[in-house]
């Protein structure tokens, strides 16, 4: 019995030098290392990178969209947009090729008295679009304010389900002023 767990025991000695070795070995090995790495640090870089990419054509969607409201705020200010048309052809004129025109929306607002009786909430339905949407283009010396609204298809949307569920996102621009007065 004592040659038996002899053997036995010399057996498992054998074995834990050979697995001691083993791991020696592969802790000093480090060809799998870089493929390892590289499958870890990869995909966070891609997502940090798109959403940097997301943010890039978000900012430059919304510095178009200011820039083409207050252009055709300027045509309400000074009383050559008596009605919606003519605002919303100049909208649609200096958004063309960045923003579809179909996807415009707007709201226009006057007052006689002073701008705290305007309301610049901007609320929205269960789709995304703008609620209360109306143009009021008001009278000379009215307080004004108009907000334009652009619901933006994301360009990756699997970055865009974490601000937005319905993989679109309203950007909106606000521009208030008093009318010009003119006759």
């Amino acid at each position: 019995m004592a040659t038996i767990v002899a053997t036995l025991a010399g057996a498992g000695l054998r074995a834990f030098v050979w697995l001691r070795s083993r791991l020696a070995r592969a802790r000093a090995d480090r060809r799998g290392s870089v493929i390892v790495e590289f499958a870890v640090v990869v995909p966070v870089f891609l997502a940090f990178a798109c959403m940097v990419v997301e943010d890039g054509l978000l900012l430059y969607a919304q510095a178009v969209l200011d820039n083409a409201t207050r252009d055709a705020s300027r045509l309400i200010q000074q009383g050559r947009a008596a009605d919606a048309a003519s605002f919303y052809e100049k909208l649609c004129a200096d958004v063309s090729g960045v923003i579809p025109c179909a996807d415009l929306q707007y709201r226009v607002q006057a007052s006689e008295t002073r701008f705290s009786s305007l309301s610049a909430a901007v609320t929205t339905d269960g789709n995304g679009d703008m609620e209360n949407q109306a143009y009021t283009a008001g009278g000379a010396g009215q307080y004004m304010l108009v907000q334009v609204g652009y619901k933006r298809s994301l360009f990756i949307p699997w970055i865009g389900s974490i601000g937005s569920p319905l993989g679109r996102m309203l950007v909106v621009s606000t521009c208030s002023f008093q009318n010009e007065p003119y006759r």
